[in-house]
């Protein structure tokens, strides 16, 4: 499957800045984590962070697709997350992704680093039943 990143294009984001949504499906391979590392940083400068925001942005959503690539097998499911955009924040919400409730060494390391790096970190219950991890990025000047 070829990457996909689906969304309003950047320059209709432009005109309406509020409540935007950019999504993208990668497969579950290890080889796909620089492609989610690059439409990260593409959401980051959309949303105008900082340098050291944005690389906090992508270490975090690295976090959570290694973690996801540790829950399923490789190729059997699309690693999926959603950007949305809203007038004081960025919301970044990982599909399928579980952070043990920071039970057992791995899930405590995570949700420490993700705490670390997010303004705030929440897991909840989709549509589907499953969990999703959602990271909240605060917007400069909010």
């Amino acid at each position: 499957m070829i990457p996909l990143l689906s969304s309003k294009t950047f320059d209709d984001m432009e005109k309406n800045k509020l409540h935007d949504e950019v999504n993208i499906a990668v497969p579950a391979r290890e080889a796909m984590s620089k492609v989610v590392r690059m439409a990260t940083t593409a959401v980051a400068s959309r949303a105008s962070l900082s340098i050291d925001d944005a690389d906090d942005l992508n270490t975090a959503v690295e976090e959570l697709f290694r973690s996801f690539l540790s829950q399923h097998t490789a190729g059997e499911v699309d690693f999926c997350v959603d950007y949305i955009f809203h007038d004081d924040r960025l919301e970044i919400a990982a599909h399928g992704c579980i952070l043990h409730n920071g039970h057992g060494k791995v899930g405590r390391y995570s949700r420490f680093l993700l705490e670390s790096l997010a303004d705030s970190v929440r897991e909840v219950t989709n549509p589907d039943g499953g969990l999703d991890v959602v990271l909240v990025k605060n917007l400069p000047g909010s």
